[in-house]
């Protein structure tokens, strides 16, 4: 392995070169807290590491673990509160996505009816959505890693969930797929099976970037004239939304956490269960809301 930089750790040019100690890591964790970075960077970093030096020592790599009296840092940085948009700034968010990019505005409603993660929404594959029931099968997560597109089959938890949607964002999905197979047919070819829901070329075979969900928000926000509200617009906003919107209607939390896709703890996980009553209740209340039908 090779040696940790180790230029801030006050270590001796006695010491020996390739041994790791705490003050080693807690030196360049602190370089990150210095620099600002978030708490759950460094954290995301400390594990890391952790299980890198667990896996070495247990398979006699290495004779010590660095990390045992290693003490993780806190991050100087404030945290960034989400502030999900009212339901008037949303309407209109939506109505001009739907009017500029018919594709990216059914999308973007769809994450607030469901409250799925930019990830999921670019890992749909319409083999995984059931227009006659109105249920969404969430299990496919898309990432940009280091400039690549990576299609993970499984979602930030490693749950698959089922998401019901309304009629009005049913309607939006067959325009949708209607839309993308006059496309297809235009180019010579048709959507496979498992093609994925939301790309612009014709036969769906690829997902479409995160990072371009995340300009094309930017761009819409700006447009809007949003970007010095005091408002998020972004697909994370959206989700908060759709979390805040059903606390507040007094639906039970442990039902929406399940519905978003959160991890819980293992007794909530093992012992309670969504009901379909209340899976339906759920979506007819968000998309009223969406449609001005409340």
């Amino acid at each position: 392995m090779a040696p940790f930089p180790v230029a801030s750790s006050g270590r001796s040019s006695t010491d020996e070169p390739d041994r790791l100690v705490p003050r080693d890591i807690e030196a360049a964790l602190g370089a990150m807290r210095r620099e600002g970075l978030s708490q759950s960077s460094i954290h995301q970093t400390f594990t890391l590491l952790n299980g890198t030096y667990k896996w070495a020592r247990r398979n006699r790599y290495l004779t010590h673990n660095p990390m045992t009296d290693t003490e993780e840092p806190r991050s100087t940085a404030v945290p960034h509160e989400v502030v999900p948009p009212d339901v008037g700034d949303l309407r209109r968010l939506l109505e001009t996505a739907l009017a500029q990019e018919h594709d990216f505005g059914v999308l973007c409603y769809l994450g607030a009816v469901t409250g799925m993660r930019r990830g999921e929404l670019a890992g749909l594959r319409w083999d995984r959505v059931d227009l006659v029931e109105g249920r969404i099968r969430v299990e496919v997560t898309v990432n940009d890693a280091g400039g690549q597109v990576v299609i993970d089959n499984f979602t930030k938890t490693r749950k698959t969930r089922a998401v019901s949607i309304d009629a009005r964002t049913i309607a939006l999905l067959i325009d949708h797929r209607d839309a993308m197979a006059e496309r297809a047919a235009i180019a010579g070819t048709e959507i496979a099976p498992d093609g994925f829901v939301f790309i612009h070329s014709p036969s769906c075979a690829a997902p479409v970037r995160p990072e371009y969900l995340t300009r094309r928000m930017r761009q819409l926000r700006k447009h809007l004239g949003l970007d010095a509200a005091d408002i998020d617009t972004t697909l994370q906003a959206l989700r908060h939304w759709t979390q805040t919107t059903l606390t507040e209607a007094g639906y039970d939390s442990r039902q929406v956490a399940a519905r978003g896709g959160h991890s819980e703890q293992v007794m909530r996980s093992v012992y309670v269960h969504r009901t379909t009553a209340a899976e339906e209740q759920m979506s007819a209340h968000l998309g009223s809301i969406l449609t001005d039908e409340a």
